[in-house]
C-alpha cells in the first residue's frame, strides 16, 4: 500500500516516508538519509518534478549533481519521465565542472590538466564574475550519494550556495566507502551544522531484500556511528533465507564450492541475477579463472564502470565490494571474509570505515546471501561475529557454531547470548558493578614451566597443521592431568560424537513418538555378541513380525519409517563389526554430527587406547591427534582425520618430545589438588549446556592451546555460577605458551552474574 503521485506525464506510488520528504514546501534546505534499497532515487527525481511542476521552479535553476554518469542518465531519464524534459544541470561534479568551462572559459580547459583537476578549476571558475552570476541563478542544488563527497567537493558546493539557494541532499552516513579517496562522513552527519534551518526525512523501507537479509544488515548498521535519531532499516519483503556462513580450508574448496552452487543455483533459477563480492580483486581473479576454464560467462566490474550483459545471456558478475555500491543482484556471494584481510586495516577509525564496506555488501543481494573464508576457522571477519548468531545459518565453522548434540531444540549457546552484548551494554555494566571486577590486574599469572624455558609450535605445524596441533595439545594436556592425578579421563565432547548413533532429522518426530519400543528393538536385533561381529540387516518383513510380539499396532507406514531408522543404525554399527562393539556403550541423540562412519572403528580404537592411562602418553600420540581432530567433526569438518595417520612421525620428533616431557614434569608440579572431575557437562535451567575441562573443590578450569580473551573468562565465570557450586576462582591453563591464569570470582558474584545475564537475554530479543 502507498499514496499516489500524479505528474503531468506520469503516475507513481510512494510510501508516506517518501510523499513526506517530496512534500516539503519550497525554500527549505533538506537532508535525506536514505537506507539501502529504499526508493531514494524514486524520491529524489520525484521532489526534483514536484518543485518544477507544482512550485514552478525554473528547471534551469536546478543543479543536480550524482557521482556516476549512469546515476546522472538514469536521473535525468527519470525526471523527463515525469515531467518532460527539462533544462536541468545534471551530472557529475567532475562533469559539471567541466561543462561550466566548456561554456563560460574554454581557455581553462586548453591545459594538461588532470581529471582530479576540475573540480578545483570549476571552484576557480565559480569564484569569478561570470562564475557569480550564474550562482545567482541557481534555485536548488541537489546532491545524490552526499555521503561521499570530499574537500574539494564540499567546497565546489559552497561555492553554489548563496543566500536564495537551497540545499537538497540524499544519502546513506552507513554507504560512506570511499575514504581512501579522500570522501568523508562528516558532511552528512553535521550537515545541520554547516546549513542553518536543514529539515531531516529518513526513507527507512527497504524493497530490495528480504527480511532475513534486512536483519542482518540492521545488525551491522547499529554497530556504525550515525545521527541519534536515525532508525533501522523495514523490510518490505518478509521472511526469506538467513545469510549463510561457510567455512573452507583452502581457497581452491571456497571457488568450487561456489562454482558448483551457481550452477544448481542457475538450474533452479535461470532469469535471477548473480555477483560475487571481494574485498579486493585478487579473490575474484581466482573465481573468473576457474569459470573460464568451466565456460560459464563471467565479467569483472569496477568502479564507475556502467555496462550491461547482453540481453537473455547469463553472466556472473565479479565485483569489488567498493565497485558494488548502487548495484543489485538475486543471489550474491561474499568470499574471503577473512579477518585478517577484512578489515585491511586495524586502526580503530578504519574499522568504522571497512565495516560500512561490509554493510553495503550485505545490503547488495535481493533473496540469497552466502559469505564464506577460508583457512583459518577462527579467523571470520569480525563483522559477521558482531551479527547476532540466531540471524544466520553457520556451516563448518568449529568456533563460533559448535554443534553439541544433547542441546534440545531451541537451546543456545552461553557464547552466543554473551555475544549480544555490545559495547555500550559491557561499558555500562562495568559502570553499574556487575563487570567491574573483570580486570587485568586482577589475573594472577604463574609459569608453567621453569625459568627461561620457552617453547613454540613445531617448524611444521603451519597453515593446517598449526591448528591440528592445538587441538590435539589440548587434548594431550587433559590425558597427561588425568594420568598425573588418577582422575578418569573424559571428554563429553569426544564421546557425544563417537559414542551417539545418530538419529536422523527426518525420524526424530517418530523416535520420539516411540523412544522405549526402538531402542528395545535396536538391542533386540543388534546387541548381541553374535550381532556385534555381523550386524544382521532388518526387512519390512522382519520388522512387522517383531513388532506383532510386541503388541504394537504400527501402520505401514509406521513401519516404514522403524524399518528405516534401525536401517540407519545398523549403517552406523556395521564399520565397528570387527571390532566387536558393545552397544551398552552407545546411545541415541538427534544431533547433526557425529563421527563419520568409515572413521569411527580407527577413532574408536584411539579412544581406547587414550582412556587407558596406564599407556604412556608418547604411545599414543597418533591417536590423540584423532582425537583432537574431532572438534572439528563436531560442526562437520572431517578434514583433519585424513591427516592423523601421517603424524607419526612428526609426532615422535624429538623437538616436540622434550616439549611434552617437560610439560608433563611440570605439569605434575601444577596439578591443583583435589581435582573433583573432567570435562563436567553443566546445566543451567535447561536452556544451557556448558562443558568445562576441570574442577576442582573450588574453581573450574579451561585449558586452552591457544590465548584467551575476556569474553572467554566471562563465560567460564558464568559457568562457575550455573554449576551452583562453591567455586571461588576459575583459571585458564595455555600449555603451549606455559602460562596458568587464575582470577578470584567476585563477592556476590551469584548476584552479578545474573543481571549480567538479564541484560544479555534483553539484547537477544
Amino acid at each position: 500500500m502507498g499514496d499516489t503521485l500524479t505528474f503531468s506525464k506520469k503516475t507513481i506510488r510512494v510510501n508516506s516516508e517518501q510523499l513526506a520528504a517530496i512534500h516539503r514546501p519550497p525554500g527549505v534546505h533538506q537532508r535525506i538519509i536514505a537506507s539501502a534499497g529504499s526508493g531514494k532515487t524514486t524520491t529524489l527525481t520525484a521532489r526534483i518534478a514536484y518543485l518544477v511542476e507544482v512550485h514552478g521552479v525554473k528547471s534551469e535553476a536546478i543543479v543536480l549533481m550524482t557521482f556516476s554518469r549512469n546515476a546522472a542518465n538514469q536521473m535525468k531519464a527519470r525526471i523527463s519521465s515525469l515531467i518532460g524534459d527539462t533544462k536541468l544541470w545534471v551530472g557529475t561534479f567532475h562533469g559539471l565542472s567541466r561543462q561550466l568551462l566548456q561554456t563560460y572559459s574554454t581557455e581553462s580547459l586548453k591545459t594538461l590538466y588532470f581529471v582530479d583537476e576540475l573540480i578545483a578549476m570549476g571552484e576557480a571558475w565559480l569564484k569569478t564574475e561570470k562564475g557569480r552570476r550564474w550562482v545567482g541563478k541557481l534555485r536548488y542544488v541537489v546532491v545524490d550519494e552526499f555521503q561521499d563527497i570530499n574537500d574539494a567537493q564540499w567546497r565546489f558546493l559552497e561555492r553554489l550556495l548563496h543566500p536564495n539557494a537551497y540545499l537538497i541532499i540524499v544519502g546513506d552516513d552507513c554507504q560512506n566507502i570511499y575514504t581512501w579517496r579522500g570522501s568523508h562522513v562528516k558532511y552528512i552527519l553535521n550537515l545541520h551544522d554547516q546549513v542553518s534551518g536543514l529539515v531531516d526525512d529518513q526513507l527507512r523501507r527497504n524493497y530490495r531484500s528480504s527480511e532475513a537479509i534486512v536483519k542482518a544488515a540492521n545488525a551491522v548498521m547499529q554497530k556504525i556511528p550515525t545521527l541519534p535519531w536515525k532508525g533501522t532499516m523495514i523490510a518490505e519483503n518478509k521472511g526469506g533465507d538467513k545469510p549463510h556462513i561457510r567455512f573452507f580450508y583452502r581457497a581452491a574448496d571456497e571457488t568450487r564450492w561456489i562454482i558448483k552452487d551457481i550452477l544448481e543455483y542457475i538450474d533452479l533459477h535461470p532469469a535471477h541475477t548473480i555477483a560475487v563480492l571481494s574485498r579486493t580483486n585478487v579473490d575474484l581473479y581466482r573465481i573468473e579463472e576457474e569459470m573460464i576454464q568451466r565456460g560459464i560467462r563471467c565479467r569483472l566490474r569496477d568502479i564507475g564502470i556502467d555496462e550491461e550483459s547482453g540481453e537473455g545471456s547469463f553472466c556472473v558478475d565479479l565485483v569489488t565490494l567498493h565497485a558494488s555500491k548502487g548495484l543489485e543482484w538475486d543471489s550474491v556471494y561474499m568470499i574471503h571474509c577473512n579477518d585478517d584481510s577484512f578489515p585491511s586495516s586495524k586502526k580503530p577509525e578504519n574499522i568504522i570505515c571497512e565495516r560500512r564496506l561490509f554493510y553495503v555488501g550485505v545490503t547488495r543481494p535481493r533473496h540469497r546471501l552466502q559469505l564464506s573464508y577460508t583457512r583459518d576457522e577462527r579467523d571470520l571477519c569480525r563483522f559477521v561475529r558482531e551479527i547476532p548468531h540466531d540471524f544466520l545459518q553457520y556451516h563448518g565453522l568449529a568456533r563460533y557454531c559448535l554443534s553439541t548434540c544433547d542441546l534440545a531444540e531451541g537451546k543456545r549457546r552461553l557464547k552466543d547470548l554473551l555475544g549480544c552484548l555490545d559495547g555500550d551494554d559491557l561499558h555500562s555494566l562495568r559502570e553499574e558493578g556487575p563487570l567491574a571486577w573483570l580486570q587485568r590486574d586482577n589475573l594472577t599469572l604463574k609459569p608453567l614451566f621453569p625459568p627461561g624455558e620457552l617453547w613454540k609450535l613445531p617448524i611444521w605445524a603451519t597453515g593446517e597443521l598449526a591448528a591440528d596441533f592445538q587441538r590435539f595439545l589440548r587434548v594431550w594436556t587433559l590425558r597427561e592431568i588425568s594420568r598425573l592425578s588418577g582422575t578418569r579421563f573424559r571428554n563429553i565432547e569426544i564421546e557425544n560424537l563417537l559414542f551417539i548413533l545418530r538419529i536422523f532429522t527426518e525420524d526424530k518426530d517418530f523416535w520420539q513418538t516411540w523412544t522405549l519400543e526402538l531402542e528395545e528393538c535396536i538391542a533386540f536385533f543388534f546387541g548381541s555378541k553374535e550381532a556385534a561381529k555381523v550386524p544382521p540387516p532388518i526387512d519390512y518383513g522382519t520388522m512387522e513380525e517383531w513388532a506383532k510380539k510386541k503388541g504394537l499396532s504400527w501402520e505401514p507406514p509406521d513401519l516404514i519409517r522403524a524399518t528405516s531408522i534401525v536401517a540407519k543404525i545398523r549403517g552406523q554399527l556395521r564399520p565397528l563389526r570387527f571390532d566387536e562393539y558393545d552397544l551398552k556403550e552407545f546411545r541415541f541423540a538427534t544431533t547433526r554430527y557425529v563421527v563419520p562412519g568409515q572413521w569411527r572403528s580407527e577413532v574408536l580404537k584411539s579412544w581406547r587406547r587414550v582412556v587407558d592411562t596406564r599407556i604412556p602418553s608418547e604411545e599414543c600420540l597418533v591417536d590423540l591427534w584423532r582425537l583432537g581432530a574431532l572438534s572439528l567433526v563436531a560442526e562437520g569438518r572431517n578434514a583433519a582425520l585424513y591427516r592423523a595417520s601421517s603424524m607419526a612421525d612428526r609426532l615422535h620428533e624429538e623437538e616436540l618430545g622434550e616439549f611434552l616431557t617437560s610439560a608433563s614434569q611440570s605439569l605434575v608440579k601444577w596439578l591443583p589438588s583435589p581435582i573433583v572431575g573432567m570435562s563436567r557437562q553443566i546445566t543451567y535451567e535447561d536452556q544451557f549446556q556448558e562443558i568445562v575441562d576441570l574442577q576442582t573443590d573450588t574453581a573450574f578450569w579451561k585449558i586452552s592451546s591457544t590465548t584467551f580473551t575476556a569474553q572467554d573468562v566471562l563465560e567460564l565465570a558464568m559457568v562457575a555460577w550455573f554449576a551452583d557450586v562453591d567455586c571461588t576462582s576459575i583459571g585458564i591453563l595455555l600449555p603451549l605458551e606455559g602460562r596458568i591464569y587464575t582470577l578470584a570470582l567476585p563477592q556476590g558474584w551469584a548476584q552479578k552474574a545474573a543481571l549480567i545475564l538479564a541484560r544479555a537475554r534483553v539484547k537477544s530479543s
